[in-house]
């Protein structure tokens, strides 16, 4: 169980978990329920017709200084590409993914032997206190979304095992 549905059982906040998300019974207790705005973070993508429900739509936390390493792995794919920085985007949902209009950013430095292991902390922590000022800023009117330059766009697909080779050394003389 995730730390969010323990947070919210124990609270008795309604969990829902849904098979399929454009499932119409799912679609209908969303709308009923009238959230002004949906927040996103580490999650598949979303069906329009479930992000276009809250009146303020929603809006997502990517771990990349988008529009670089759009997709599944960013982190990943940063360090892969041996980039020194990296960061965290709040940005609107839109139909493509990663896509949507920027709404802040926050830059993060990759040290020299930071793995994955190392850098997710790091970029976790000020992703929530980046999502909580977005939500801020939203709600006082203080930003806006800037449309992402596309020509400056580069993939982060998943991970593939053909991504990560192991290669095994012999472990010594045979018998």
């Amino acid at each position: 169980m995730s730390e969010v549905k323990e947070f919210a059982l124990k609270r008795n906040l309604e969990v829902m978990q849904p098979e399929n998300l454009k499932d119409a019974g799912f679609l209908k207790r969303i709308g009923e329920i009238g959230a002004d705005l949906f927040c996103v973070v580490a999650f598949r993508i979303l069906p329009e017709k479930l992000f276009a429900l809250p009146r303020h739509g929603a809006i997502n936390l990517h771990a990349s200084l988008l529009p670089r390493f759009r997709g599944a792995a960013p982190i990943e794919r940063a360090l892969m590409a041996g980039a020194t920085t990296t960061g965290l985007t709040t940005f609107q949902i839109a139909k493509s993914v990663d896509t949507g209009g920027v709404l802040l950013s926050r830059e993060v430095t990759i040290n020299a032997d930071d793995t994955y292991e190392d850098l997710y902390p790091r970029l976790a922590n000020v992703g929530a206190e980046l999502l909580v000022e977005t939500i801020d800023r939203l709600e006082d009117g203080s930003i806006f979304p800037v449309r992402q330059d596309n020509t400056l766009a580069s993939a982060a697909p998943k991970i593939t095992p053909e991504d990560s080779p192991i290669e095994l050394e012999p472990l010594g003389p045979s018998a």
